[in-house]
């Protein structure tokens, strides 16, 4: 049997063909267990993203960064894991909270002072007003008590005019 150098080309062309066709299959497999291994490895939180490809890669660590920022968010101690775990946004977040926060206190501390400030000026007013409604009312007390002449005139002597000066 005899072949013809035309049935050598085309058997060459096949033989080519079948292993251009197992190497892509190799290849495709080999993509395949990549993918699988990056997706088991996406699922774990410390896991190497080799075998990745590049946008995915950084897809999971944005979601990682997200999630430990979202730990640390919900934790009351986690402040300085906020900082480091967190984006710029989340940042000025909290930076925008903390500082709302203190200018509460201060107009907290403000309020207080003004309170106590108003507290001491209320007793200061009522103790000058009973003072003063005491003096009237000796005053009063006074001029009923002063002698008087007959056209019905006080005529104060010196005790009576240190009782009116009280």
């Amino acid at each position: 049997m005899k072949l013809s150098a035309l049935s050598w080309v085309a058997t060459a062309l096949a033989l080519a063909g079948l292993v251009f066709l197992a190497s892509d299959r190799f290849k495709q497999k080999e993509k395949a267990d990549a993918a699988a291994r990056c997706a088991v490895a996406a699922d774990k939180p410390l896991a190497d993203l080799a075998d990745c490809p590049k946008p995915i890669a950084d897809q999971v660590t944005v979601a990682r960064q997200a999630a430990r920022c979202d730990a640390a968010a919900a934790r009351d101690d986690g402040r300085f894991i906020v900082i480091n775990a967190c984006g710029a946004g989340v940042k000025r977040l909290h930076a925008m909270h903390d500082a709302a926060a203190s200018r509460v206190a201060n107009l907290e501390v403000e309020l207080s002072k003004a309170r106590a400030g108003t507290t001491a000026a209320v007793s200061r007013a009522e103790t000058r007003a009973i003072t003063l409604t005491e003096r009237k009312e000796d005053a009063r007390k006074a001029i009923e008590a002063a002698p008087r002449d007959s056209a019905g005139r006080i005529t104060c002597d010196a005790e009576c005019l240190r009782r009116l000066q009280k």
